[in-house]
Parts: structure tokens; C-alpha cells; sequence
């Protein structure tokens, strides 16, 4: 490869960077012109007259033995010659470089011999994956956006904004769920509402459940009147509880304990800090009617 070319001229001279160049095969063809050309790990020809055509040969998944017998049978082509102590290797160790037929040895493909020299398999590894990295940095931009990333880019994208992504959720529904997600009203009851109605596609409804602290303590001589306790004929009203009623369709897909899950979920996500869940409640009522408490009638309670 290139890439291996340049690698090994960033190595001091300490070390032998001589591939040790063995002739691997003479590639020749039946007609009044071939090219050859060897780089990053493809075999192209270039051909005029005879019956042949231009070749583009991956060499990855072939061993030289497998080349030379493809090779073969390509119509117009032969190889008059091929290592045999090359026959089992990859044909990956051809070395870059090119050829002309015409030419003195201009039908003579070379490789390194990994036996002499053990650097330039090492380094062919590394150039193969700074390849396959350099390959990828044009599409770098687009897997930085929510709108065009995919797969576990927009996974990343998601965990960054704290917006996991729901069992079997596809590309195309996820992204534009997690900035709908971040910028949507959170905290308060409307906003809980509108978000379980959204990804439920259910009515339901959150309502404040204020509980009472404990009522006067008994004068028994523990506290001393000094200001610091406050004195009233009633307990106070406390907040911070909220209970949650939610239309649950047995048909809509999933059970009660799924249902429940994802709504628990969230309400995670879009309660504010210092809130708590009070009671999850699911109803298979068909007309939603509230009492006083904002509660579904014939409610099946889950807590």
C-alpha cells in the first residue's frame, strides 16, 4: 500500500525497511498492450486488442495461488510464471507499483518477503486501518448532527443529551426525538401531561397530592419557646408528591408491567428535582371521568 510506503519513511535508519523484493508472478496478456498497476491492495490492467477485457482485481480475499488461478481464466490472460513459496500468502504482500508489457520486465509483479523482513507485514496492518480511518473522515460531519448521524453515533448523540433510545427505535424516529425531547416544557403537570401523551399516544392526567406534617407536638417540656418552633392549630400542607393517571389500551401492544415501565420512564425524564411519583395509576375505562381528585373511575392501580 501507499500508506505502507510513507510509514516506513517515518522510521530512522536504525531500522532495515528493505521489503526484501521477490518476483511473485509475470502477468501477461494476448493482445498489443497491457498496463498493470498494483495499489492498496487492488490489481487493475489496461488492455487493447484481443479478446480480453480491463481487470479490477480486489486482492484481499485472495492467496497468491487463488490470483494466479483467477487470473487464468480470464480470457487473454496468462501467467507465465508465479513463486510457488508464495502460493499460500496473501495476496496482499504484491507490492505497489506498476508495469508495462511492452517494457523490459514490464510483466513482472512483485512482493516482500515477510520472511526476511518483518516489518513490512506490521505496517501493512497499520496502513490497512489508517486507511480504512482516512476512509471514514469525510462522513465525520454528518455523524455529528442529530439529523444525519445513525447507528451507535446516534446513540452517542443521544447518551450526550441524556436521551436514551427506546427498544427498537429506528434512525429516523430517534433523532428527531431527542431534540424534541431536550427543548420540550418539563417539570410541571402540563408539561408531564403533554410529554406521556406524546409518547404514548394515551389521555392522561398528573395531579398535585399535597400530604400534612404532623400535628403540634404535645407540650411535655421538650421544646423550649424561644422562637425557634413555629405554633399552629393545624399541620402544615406539604408538596412535592404527584399522582399519575394514564387510558391504558390492552391492545395498543403492550402489557400493563410495559406500560407502566415506559410511563415511569418518562416521568423520570421530565420531573423536576425535589418531585416524586406518588401513584402510577392505569385505566381501561373507555370515557375518561374525573372526581374531585383527578383520579379515573374503574381504575386498575399499580404502586
Amino acid at each position: 500500500m501507499l500508506m505502507t510506503s510513507r510509514l516506513m519513511g517515518y522510521l530512522n535508519r536504525v531500522w532495515d525497511t528493505d521489503p526484501e523484493e521477490v518476483l511473485a508472478l509475470r502477468l501477461q496478456y494476448a493482445g498489443t498492450a497491457m498496463l498493470w498497476r498494483v495499489q492498496d491492495g487492488i490489481l487493475t490492467t489496461e488492455v487493447a486488442g484481443g479478446a480480453g477485457v480491463p481487470l479490477v482485481v480486489d486482492l484481499a480475499p485472495h492467496t497468491i495461488q487463488s490470483l494466479v488461478d483467477y487470473l487464468g481464466t480470464r480470457t487473454g490472460y496468462t501467467v507465465a510464471y508465479y513463486n510457488t513459496e508464495l502460493r499460500n500468502l496473501s495476496a496482499l504482500i504484491l507490492l505497489d507499483g506498476s508495469g508495462n508489457q511492452a517494457a523490459s520486465n514490464g510483466d513482472h509483479i512483485t512482493a516482500y518477503s515477510g520472511d526476511a523482513n518483518l516489518l513490512w507485514p506490521i505496517m501493512e496492518a497499520f496502513a490497512a486501518e489508517l486507511a480504512a480511518a482516512e476512509a471514514q473522515i469525510p462522513k465525520l460531519p454528518a455523524e455529528l448532527a442529530t439529523t444525519t448521524a445513525d447507528g451507535e453515533w446516534l446513540d452517542q448523540l443521544g447518551e450526550q443529551y441524556g436521551v436514551p433510545r427506546l427498544a427498537s427505535e429506528s434512525d429516523a424516529a430517534y433523532g428527531p426525538r431527542i431534540i424534541a425531547e431536550v427543548i420540550r416544557p418539563r417539570g410541571n403537570n402540563v408539561a408531564i401531561e403533554d410529554a406521556i401523551r406524546q409518547f404514548t399516544g394515551q389521555a392522561c392526567s398528573v395531579a398535585d397530592a399535597p400530604f400534612y406534617s404532623s400535628g403540634l407536638p404535645v407540650h411535655n417540656s421538650s421544646i423550649t419557646y424561644n422562637s425557634a418552633n413555629t405554633y399552629s392549630a393545624t399541620s402544615r400542607q406539604l408538596n412535592g408528591l404527584f399522582n399519575v393517571s394514564v387510558l391504558y389500551d390492552p391492545s395498543a401492544g403492550l402489557d400493563a408491567t410495559q406500560m407502566e415501565a415506559a410511563i415511569r420512564g418518562i416521568i423520570e425524564r421530565f420531573r423536576d428535582v425535589g418531585t416524586q411519583l406518588g401513584t402510577l395509576t392505569l385505566t381501561t375505562t373507555s370515557a375518561l371521568v374525573y372526581n374531585g381528585l383527578r383520579r379515573f373511575n374503574e381504575a386498575v392501580e399499580y404502586q
